[in-house]
């Protein structure tokens, strides 16, 4: 499977004006690419099985990691479930498979 998978959120991710609070974007689509090797560097570089989780799909949805960060654990969920043919590929990259 190669090609990207949109996944529409439930629950909308804001992102905000750190000083004013404003919400200058809405990110309400994630767009999932099969993983490369950058992913394998992203996960290096956390630690913890839920800190990995939210850098597979930060580095697979072409997101910074403070976006997975405010997720909602519904849309982790079906993040996961349709995103389940790329994770196979990345376990294996990894050696957790």
């Amino acid at each position: 499977m190669s090609e990207p998978i949109k996944y529409t959120l439930k629950h909308p991710i804001q992102i905000r004006n750190k000083e004013t609070g404003e919400v200058i974007e809405t990110i309400a689509v994630l767009t999932l690419h099969r993983p490369k090797g950058k992913v394998l560097k992203a996960v290096d570089r956390v630690v913890g099985e839920g800190s990995a989780a939210l850098a597979v799909f930060a580095a697979i949805a072409g997101v910074p990691p403070s976006v997975m960060d405010e997720i909602d654990m519904e849309d982790l969920a079906g993040l996961q479930e349709v995103g389940a043919p790329f994770l196979v590929s990345f376990q294996r990259m990894a050696g957790k498979y």
